[in-house]
């Protein structure tokens, strides 16, 4: 069983069991022990959506909170950035842990390649952004509104940004 630590200094055991993943279900309508369905992919949603993440994590912790005294608001409220990444590796560990220990080596599999997908797919994001050369786009934008041949305040959509 993996933990975290959030930024109010308490520390929040991962355990999901079967209890935790019907609690999902009835409050979320999310069932965890298929990550790979839907579309997108739940594990996807949770990995690219914090606020879905966390929703589900309160209900992952939930008893515990509800013995300190935290209500979701205060749980949500002590989740800094680093505490938000320190449960999200917790989690995928705890997960993929139950489908190990029940037999799903492919469920296991799917979401180590998922993270990767995540990984890889927010860096080719900020080498795109990188390519982006603002100079040469305001210098368009400026020409354009001199000109009267577009809008200032409709500039161009970043695919069509010059590049490196």
């Amino acid at each position: 069983m993996q933990s975290f630590e959030d930024s109010q200094g308490r520390r929040w055991a991962i355990d999901i069991t079967i209890g935790t993943a019907r609690r999902v279900r009835k409050v979320l309508n999310l069932n965890l022990l298929d990550p790979a369905e839907g579309d997108p992919p739940l594990m996807t949603r949770l990995d690219t959506d914090v606020m879905l993440f966390v929703d589900v994590l309160y209900l992952v912790v939930q008893e515990q909170a509800t013995n300190q005294n935290v209500s979701d608001e205060a749980f949500g409220a002590g989740l800094s950035p680093d505490a938000v990444a320190d449960a999200r590796r917790a989690f995928w560990e705890t997960l993929s842990d139950f489908f190990h220990k029940t037999g799903r080596a492919d469920l296991v599999r799917a979401i180590a390649k998922q993270q990767a997908l995540v990984a890889e797919g927010y860096a080719a994001a900020g080498r795109r952004i990188d390519q982006i050369q603002t100079e040469a786009l305001v210098r368009r934008i400026e020409t354009a509104s001199i000109d009267g041949s577009s809008s200032a305040s409709s500039p161009p959509s970043p695919a069509s940004t010059p590049t490196a």
